[in-house]
Order: C-alpha cells, then sequence, then structure tokens
C-alpha cells in the first residue's frame, strides 16, 4: 500500500507555464527533471536541487589578463550549468572588458581544446563594466557527463588584471 492516498503526479513541461493568480504559487516539474515555482509576478524560483558553484580566478599577475587557456578542473560526476557569474575582483581595476570560453571534454580525451567549447555565441562575458551575469545559456551545451575535464579560456580582454568567473550548476 501506497503510503499516499492521494499522490500527487506533477507532468513535466518544456517552458513556463502561465502566471497563477495573485496570491498563490504554481509548482511544476520541467522537461530537465527539476522543480520550480512561479508566482503572479512571473519569478521563476528553482525549488530543489544539488547546486554548487565550478570558481575560476583567472589572475595576470598585476599586469592586464593574457588571452589562452587558464587551467581546469576534473569533475567525477554529472551536472548541468544553469547560470555563471563574473567580476573583477581587483580593486584597483575600475572596468573593463573580457570574453571567456569554456571547454570541456572526456578523461580520455584530455585536454580539451577550442574544437571542445560549449558555449556557442553566448560566452560569459563582462563588458566595459566591472561585473556580468546571465542564466540566458543560449547554444551552451548545458548537460554535462561524468568525469569530464571542464576549462577556462581568455578569447578576448581589455584592462582587467584579476577576475573571478563563478559557474552556477546542478548535481545530477
Amino acid at each position: 500500500m501506497d503510503k499516499f492516498n492521494n499522490p500527487l503526479d506533477l507532468a513535466q513541461i518544456s517552458s513556463t507555464p502561465s502566471n497563477p493568480a495573485s496570491g498563490y504559487l504554481r509548482i511544476y516539474a520541467k522537461s530537465n527533471g527539476l522543480f520550480y515555482g512561479l508566482d503572479a509576478s512571473g519569478k521563476e524560483t528553482l525549488l530543489s536541487a544539488d547546486t554548487f558553484v565550478i570558481p575560476f580566478i583567472i589572475d595576470g599577475g598585476g599586469s592586464v589578463i593574457t588571452t589562452g587557456s587558464k587551467g581546469g578542473i576534473y569533475i567525477p560526476f554529472g551536472y548541468t550549468f544553469i547560470e555563471w557569474t563574473m567580476a573583477s575582483i581587483d580593486p584597483l581595476t575600475i572596468s573593463g572588458s573580457i570574453v571567456m570560453d569554456l571547454w570541456t571534454d572526456s578523461y580520455a580525451n584530455f585536454p580539451p581544446t577550442v574544437a571542445d567549447t560549449i558555449t556557442a555565441s553566448a560566452k560569459p562575458t563582462i563588458s566595459s563594466s566591472t561585473k556580468g551575469q546571465s542564466s540566458t545559456l543560449t547554444g551552451w551545451t548545458i548537460n554535462q557527463a561524468a568525469g569530464r575535464w571542464l576549462y577556462a579560456n581568455v578569447d578576448s580582454v581589455t584592462s582587467l588584471k584579476l577576475v573571478a568567473l563563478n559557474l552556477k550548476c546542478i548535481k545530477v
């Protein structure tokens, strides 16, 4: 016998539903298998997930950061990218620009190269500012299998000497 007399089944949907009436929260599951809540104003909130952040610190050693690969990390479990946040963390740098690319490949194919890019044209970017952030990952290969290397590559940069790139992910 089920522990619940009246189980609630949630259908997985591929897009955000319409907003509920004022004072209500609409709970739903997207086709990515995650649960969300939507309020009357249209604010969507992730309700359940094992989130974590992959940090990269890109340091020019007191000079403007150079282009090229800045190293990587091996991640032994599967995950999904949900957001990136990047900022100049050098207190002496007012603003600048940087475009980052992310490369990922299997352990067997180590190391990743530009051919293994996962960001398409929506690369993490700071443009004449001190920070940037986005959860719109258009064209990204957001779902990553277990046992892959993730590398950060600087495509272009002006003025910035010390930058933090944080990749918010969900463990799957």
